[in-house]
Order: C-alpha cells, then structure tokens, then sequence
C-alpha cells in the first residue's frame, strides 16, 4: 500500500509539472504557429480562406477521426505500434493532426518515448483549448509541403500559383497527398509518386463522404495545372543545414522523418 501510495503521489506530481510547464506554451501557441509561419517565409491564413475541399483532404489524408478524437487516436497508437514490432522498426504513423501540430509546434525531433508521451499529452490539452477548426487552421497554417513551402498558403502558391481559397479538389488532394512525405511525394519531381497518393487521398474522401465517387473521378481527369519549375534538392535539405533552417520545425518538416516516433 506504502508503495502504490507513492507511486500515485510521483505521478500526481509529474502531471503537476508537465501542466504547469506547457500549459503557458499551449495558450501561445497561435502566436507561436504564426511567428513559425513567418519564419519560414509564409503566410498565415484564417480557415475560411483555404478552400472546402483542402480542409476535407487533409483530415481523410491525416487524420480521419479528426473532428472526434480527444486530441489522440488510441487505435491508431497501437495500430502504429503493432506495425514498428512486427518490422523490428520505426515505419507505421499513429499521429492525429493535434498531435502533429504540437510536435510541429512545441517539441523537438528527437526520437524518445519521453517526447511521444509529451506529445500525447500535449495533444489533449491542445484539443480542451482549442476548438477543432482553431487546431486545423494552426496545422494547415505550421505544417511542410515541400518545395520550401509552409503552410497551406504558400503551397498552394509554390505549386499551383494561387491562393489557397482557390484549390480545387484535384489540387487539394494532390496537396494533401504531400503531408506524408515531402519529398517522396513532391509534385515538380515525383509526379507519378504524387498521383498515386493523390488518388489514396480522394479514395479516403469518398469513404468519409468528403466527396462523391463521380467527383473522385472527375478531379482525376482534370489537369493540375502545376508550375513550370524545376526539381531541385536544394528544397530539402538535411542534417546540419536543415537544423539551421530555422526552429524547432525545421528539422522535422524538410526531413522525411519516421512517423511513429518522429
């Protein structure tokens, strides 16, 4: 009994010091995604100005249960976890688009089970302050697409030449395709990669009635109109020169890092 007693109190005063440490960051942390977004050369949009179908692309892409998890996905989590054990590593995702933003927003990219569980915790507290169209607006707003574009404003710049309030659904999901993996899935130099991802994304929106089965085909017929520009590596830059792209997003968005972990 001596021992559960101090095992409580241990825990009781953990909790204490995880909320009294990021709490304060929390209730910044609209001021922080828009310092982070400027950092980085972007520009920082209200959620009514990214087009519907860019709000609904990246939630079936990400996070499908978006707008009813508490912050976290538990089967996700173990979904995730079951995958990494039975490869021997680190190769399934299990993070909501809270927990995304946090890590994007509030911690670093080591690759712990102390920073995930901070994450996790972090993600919760995040969905009690925030509504759900404030937490999409800070994700949409803090996240890498590539091509040293962040945020959903400057992607859609970077690709399409037009304001995110423009993007059709062809050119959502093809966007939205890009979260998992930037480099992999970068348009102006993997457009066969990116297609395929683009027509998972628009087959994720039909099974959330996001969108139509006429309208998933009708985005795959229509012409993207990408920009002319050229595929360079100086885009994604790693190791050393990514650490000093700025932040503590830097090194987690232009790196394809795992998933799980990251």
């Amino acid at each position: 009994m001596a021992l559960a007693g101090a095992l409580v109190l241990v825990a009781t005063w953990v909790v204490l010091v995880f909320y009294q440490t990021y709490e304060p960051k929390v209730a910044e942390l609209p001021d922080i995604v828009r310092q982070e977004t400027a950092l980085h050369g972007g520009t920082y949009v209200a959620l009514d100005q990214v087009a519907e179908p860019m709000r609904a692309a990246v939630v079936a892409a990400e996070d499908r249960t978006f707008y009813t998890n508490p912050g976290v996905s538990w089967r996700g989590i173990a979904r995730a976890l079951l995958v990494d054990v039975a490869s021997l590593e680190y190769v399934e995702g299990g993070s909501t688009i809270t927990q995304q933003l946090a890590r994007a927003a509030l911690l670093t990219s080591e690759k712990t089970l102390g920073r995930k569980l901070r994450e996790l915790a972090l993600a919760i507290l995040i969905t009690r302050r925030f509504s759900k169209d404030a937490i999409l607006e800070m994700y949409l707003n803090a996240v890498y697409f590539g091509h040293g574009a962040w945020g959903v404003e400057a992607a859609a710049e970077t690709y399409f030449a037009k304001p995110a309030a423009s993007l059709t659904l062809a050119q959502s999901a093809l966007l939205a395709g890009i979260l998992q993996a930037p480099s992999r899935y970068d348009p102006l130099c993997h457009l066969e990669d990116a297609r395929v991802r683009q027509l998972y994304v628009l087959e994720q929106m039909v099974e959330m009635r996001a969108a139509t089965p006429a309208e998933r085909e009708k985005a795959l017929a229509q012409p993207l109109f990408l920009v002319p520009a050229g595929c360079g590596t100086a885009a994604y830059p790693a190791g050393p020169a990514a650490s000093a792209a700025g932040g503590r997003s830097s090194a987690r968005g232009v790196t394809d890092v795992v998933r799980w972990w990251s």
